[in-house]
Formats: structure tokens, C-alpha cells, sequence
């Protein structure tokens, strides 16, 4: 019995090994990825040629079959691209690899760059396990070229070439004068094909003053996103505001108060009541109301706004967004301007209490006929003239009387 015994449990653990391998020979691969990689790195902050890489080792020895390496990327607009996969035998060691340009990506149509934001890199081997790695593009737009600006009055324009980036989240530019910034948006108006232009109004604390502006475009991190990236070096270019006229001087003599020392005394921050109303001795420090209004009005200009944008590039926007410039005493203009409507097409309404005129005019007809015709007619015009039968006539009975006159002649004798 127990020789019977020793035989058997050899016997099954010959079966038992000899089941094992062929199960390994023809069993599903326990394969999975072992390594993905990205490089330059998982954070991009310029353009650049981005290479992805996966590997997957062998799954045996003695496993047959062949096992299917993928390599894809989404991004986050929604874009997915995945590059030809890889069929690998599963005793051999695979990898499967790909790359791009952030400037022209395989994925994006009509030649836009790579939107920046987080891409998701995923590679498989045909196995339910697979390898992720999140990759960031950050990327700064071009810098701004051109960049020159000139003032009139507390109004500063300024001109630079057009960010030619083909950028599917270009944010716009930003203007900054150390203490304040102008944001202009792509959508504004501000640029056509090749160049942008702005007005801006610094109020009137900048009159007499020199400042260094600075311009950066900008690019959205990511879609929907707030935030911006800014390009990587601004341009500068300094402004000098022209000084503010010098006051009127005082035409007070001391007599008394007069309308125009009060004007100039403070106009109509300061000093128009003293000015205005005083004798003769504060009549004559209506120059001191004077530097006081213009004091006062200058610090309420400062504290009434800061940069307002008030032109866009006439090439691109012509006349919708002006400069506004403010006249010391110039009238209130009515806030609601009455549109005269057109009357509808096909009526008629007098505009004039006059009655309707009827205009008459002449015309001559010529009726084209035959040059016989017309020479008929002339001769017939001639014919009719009274002149011409009345020298006629008197031609003829001068003849006649030459005739009797020479009968008469020749009837008389001659005495020899």
C-alpha cells in the first residue's frame, strides 16, 4: 500500500508540474507598462519639441502571443491625438515612443499652436493596467515689437506691430506705467492685420510730468482660465506730457470785485466766491485763489479716476472710440440726442408749406427731311422777304422811267 501511495503522489506531481508550464505557455500575459516619460519635463514653459516615451517589459520566458503598446494624449480643449501603436512579442521587452511641436502639434487644426493648460499622457499594453503622467504647457506668447507713445495734453497714444502668435488663447495686451495698467482685450478693436494703437487718458495729475510705460502681451494659462502668462520681456518707450497753460493774470485793480478775478481766482474748483464778491484789498489775492483752485482741482482729478481708455486704432476702429478732453468753460452737452427716423420707403410727406408748383417749359422739334426739302425751304424763306420785292419794285419803275425819259429825248428836234 504504501509503495501504491508513493507512486501515485509522484505521478500527480509530475501531472501538477507538467500542467503548470503548459499553462504559462499558453495563459493570457500579466503584462503592464513599467515606465512612462516625458521630456523636456512635465511643466513647458517655452516652445519647444516635447518627446513621450513608455516601456514594458517581457511577461516570460516561455509565454507565447504578442501584446499591443498604445501611446495617446489629451488635452485640455478637449484635443486628443494618439500615435501609431505597437504590436511586441511577449518575450521580448517593448516601448513604444512619440513626440510633438507646442508651435504645430499633430492634433491642432489650421495651423494653431498647442493651447496651453494640462495635457494627460496615458500608455497601455493591451493589459487593464495602464501608466499616467500629466504634462503642463505654460507657454509665454512672442514679445511686442514697435512699441512707441506720444501725449497731447493728459492724453497718451500709443502704437506697436501686432502680435502675429497663431495662438488659439491670446489674451490681449497690458500697458503698464509703474503704478497703474491698461488691459487691452484682442476683441477691443485695438489692432488690424499688422498694428495696434491706443489712447489713454491719464487725467490730469500727469500734465507736465515724464513716465516709462511698458507692454507685454498675454496668454490665457489655460481654457476658461482667468489667470494670464505674460511674454517673456516687455517693451518700453517713455512719454512726456505737456504742462498745463499758465493761468490768466489777474486784471483787478483794486477798486473792486470783478467777474473776471473771480474766473481766475479758481474757476470752478476754487476761489470763485472771493473772487467774486470781495472788496477791493481780497480783490487783489484773487492770484492766490488762483494756484489754490488750480491745487485743488489737480488733486480731484487725481482722485476721480485713475487710466481711462479712450481710443482704439483708427485702422481697425475708425472714430467709435475718441479722446475726451474736457474745455474750461464749455457748455453741457444734452445727454439724449434726437434721431430724425427716415420716412419708410414708398410715402411721401411735405416737409414745406408751399404749394406744388407746375414748371412749364418749351421745346423745338427738328423733323429731319431731304436736303431738296431744305434748300426749298431757304428759298422759300428768301422769297419771302418785304426788303427784297421792295427793291425789286423800286428797281423796275426806275426802268420804266428811263425808258420814257429816253423816248422823250430822242423826240426832239435839234436846230443846227
Amino acid at each position: 500500500m504504501t509503495t501504491r501511495l508513493r507512486l501515485a503522489a509522484r505521478l500527480a506531481l509530475a501531472i501538477g508540474i507538467t500542467g503548470s508550464v503548459v499553462g504559462m505557455s499558453i495563459g493570457p500575459a500579466a503584462a503592464s507598462v513599467s515606465s512612462l516619460s516625458v521630456n523636456p519635463g512635465t511643466s513647458i514653459s517655452t516652445n519647444t519639441t516635447v518627446s513621450v516615451s513608455a516601456s514594458s517589459p517581457k511577461t516570460g520566458v516561455v509565454a507565447t502571443g504578442s501584446r499591443t503598446l498604445t501611446l495617446s494624449i489629451a488635452g485640455p480643449d478637449g484635443s486628443k491625438y494618439s500615435w501609431p501603436s505597437k504590436s511586441v512579442s511577449n518575450t521580448q521587452d517593448g516601448s513604444i515612443s512619440g513626440s510633438f511641436s507646442t508651435v504645430t502639434p499633430p492634433w491642432a487644426s489650421g495651423g494653431l499652436a498647442a493651447a496651453n493648460g494640462q495635457y494627460t499622457v496615458v500608455a497601455t499594453d493591451g493589459s487593464s493596467t495602464s501608466k499616467t503622467v500629466n504634462l503642463t504647457l505654460a507657454v509665454p506668447p512672442s514679445d511686442v515689437t514697435g512699441f512707441n507713445g506720444s501725449a497731447s495734453g493728459s492724453v497718451a497714444t500709443f502704437t506697436w506691430a501686432a502680435n502675429s502668435d497663431n495662438v488659439p488663447d491670446f489674451a490681449g495686451y497690458l500697458i503698464t506705467s509703474g503704478s497703474s495698467s491698461v488691459k487691452v482685450a484682442p476683441n477691443s478693436g485695438a489692432c488690424d492685420a499688422s498694428s495696434c494703437g491706443v489712447s489713454i487718458d491719464y487725467g490730469s495729475a500727469a500734465r507736465g510730468q515724464s513716465y516709462s510705460f511698458s507692454i507685454v502681451a498675454l496668454r490665457l494659462k489655460g481654457p476658461g482660465s482667468t489667470g494670464t502668462v505674460p511674454s517673456a520681456n516687455a517693451a518700453s518707450t517713455n512719454v512726456s506730457f505737456p504742462a498745463p497753460p499758465s493761468p490768466a493774470p489777474s486784471t483787478s485793480d483794486g477798486s473792486g470785485s470783478t467777474d473776471t478775478g473771480g474766473t481766475a481766482g479758481g474757476g470752478s474748483t476754487g476761489g470763485t466766491t472771493t473772487g467774486g464778491t470781495s472788496d477791493g484789498t481780497s480783490g487783489s489775492n484773487t492770484g492766490g485763489g488762483t494756484t489754490t483752485g488750480a491745487g485743488g482741482s489737480t488733486t480731484s482729478a487725481r482722485g476721480a479716476h485713475g487710466p481711462v481708455l479712450t481710443g482704439k486704432n483708427p485702422g481697425a476702429d475708425l472714430g467709435r472710440y475718441l479722446p475726451t478732453l474736457s474745455a474750461g468753460a464749455a457748455p453741457n452737452l444734452p445727454s439724449v440726442i434726437t434721431e430724425i427716423k427716415p420716412i419708410p420707403q414708398g410715402t411721401y410727406k411735405p416737409t414745406l408749406a408751399y404749394p406744388d408748383q407746375t414748371l412749364t417749359s418749351s421745346s423745338t422739334k427738328k423733323v429731319a427731311g431731304s436736303s431738296i426739302e431744305a434748300v426749298g425751304n431757304d428759298i422759300v424763306k428768301v422769297l419771302n422777304l418785304r426788303m427784297l420785292w421792295t427793291s425789286l419794285g423800286g428797281a423796275a419803275l426806275l426802268l420804266l422811267v428811263a425808258a420814257h425819259l429816253k423816248a422823250w429825248l430822242d423826240g426832239i428836234e435839234t436846230v443846227d
